[in-house]
């Protein structure tokens, strides 16, 4: 059975996550004017079951809180690497 013991409370980042796609949707496409797609939902959606899987790692007193932080730094970071690659890769307007 799992403890109370979380880091941050289930629905606060599964709201964080819809919060940060629809931020990250908007931002892309309107303002960098870059076409979306599967990809940024992909991104987005692993980094927040990251951060649920590593919550429940912890409550469950699998990783202590230091291994979780490490954790957690290093999938910030490869949501961060994802993202500039995402950003960077150009899909052409189709033109009809």
């Amino acid at each position: 059975m799992e403890s109370e013991a979380l880091l941050f409370p289930r629905n606060a980042v599964l709201i964080g996550g819809v919060v940060v796609y629809i931020v990250l949707l908007v931002g892309t496409s309107v303002l960098l004017k870059r076409q979306v797609t599967t990809e940024l939902f992909l991104i987005v959606g692993w980094t927040t079951l990251m951060f649920l899987e590593l919550n429940a790692l912890f409550a469950q007193g699998q990783f202590t809180k230091s291994t979780v932080i490490v954790f957690l730094v290093m999938t910030l970071i490869f949501a961060v690497v994802s993202m500039i690659c995402y950003l960077l890769l150009r899909i052409p307007a189709e033109h009809g």
